[in-house]
């Protein structure tokens, strides 16, 4: 999860921040889905 959240590149962080803040429940493939994805 640091990964993501505190990764080296700052809109992928802030992506999977935000998807994770809509969690109630955290699911790591869609953080690192949100991290990976410059759509988002």
């Amino acid at each position: 999860m640091g990964q993501y959240i505190g990764g080296s590149d700052p809109e992928g962080a802030k992506r999977a921040t935000e998807a994770m803040l809509g969690m109630s429940k955290i699911i790591l493939d869609e953080l690192k889905l949100a991290y990976e994805s410059a759509t988002r």
